[in-house]
């Protein structure tokens, strides 16, 4: 594998693991609390029904435009490859390093359109993801451990941010397998060759 693949999965990887579902967390010991999040300077976004239903319809758009992106990712990253062999991976490391960078933000900017058309601000999609880690880990714990860790859950998000999020886990839960297993077959069909 070059150091410009190696690179770009390197740094796709936290774009991926930042979108968590509730049932996807690895299990921590069942004496393990969850981490309580660090104290926010201000409130964290309201989570409601509305939100998390505009929240699915944007992870839908992302999951259905995801493979062709990830094509063309994975023609980019060829194409950088072949550069690389041509002009030896010294002269072709600058090169390479600025059009992974340009890559990674016209996926950024992509995921930016998705995100407003949708009607959701970055913001409101993070504390979301972040309720759903939360909500995922506290499910992997022990009854009195899992207890508090959703009572926490409650009091950084509110009682109805929680219940919105519980209403529609298995929703949630089912986009999220999708995706990883999406990028599953994308990294096994890019450590092929293909």
């Amino acid at each position: 594998m070059s150091r410009t693949l190696a690179a770009l999965l390197v740094a796709l990887a936290p774009a991926a693991c930042t979108r968590s579902a509730p049932q996807e967390v690895a299990a921590p010991p069942a004496t393990t609390a969850v981490p309580a999040a660090p104290a926010a300077a201000t409130a964290p976004p309201a989570i409601d029904d509305a939100l998390v239903g505009r929240f699915l319809a944007f992870e839908k758009a992302y999951l259905e435009g995801l493979p062709p992106r990830l094509a063309t990712m994975q023609r980019a990253l060829a194409s950088l490859e072949k550069q690389e062999k041509l002009v030896g991976p010294a002269a072709g490391a600058k090169s390479a390093s600025d059009r992974t960078q340009a890559l990674l933000e016209k996926m950024k900017a992509d995921d930016r359109d998705l995100r407003t058309r949708a009607g959701l601000s970055e913001e409101q999609v993070e504390a979301l993801e972040d309720l759903m880690r939360t909500i995922g880990a506290a499910a992997q714990l022990a009854a009195p451990a899992q207890v508090e860790a959703l009572q926490g859950a409650r009091r950084r998000y509110g009682d109805a941010a929680v219940d919105a999020v519980l209403r529609r886990k298995a929703e949630l839960s089912l986009l999220w397998k999708r995706q990883m297993q999406i990028f599953q077959e994308t990294m096994q069909a890019m450590a092929r060759g293909h």
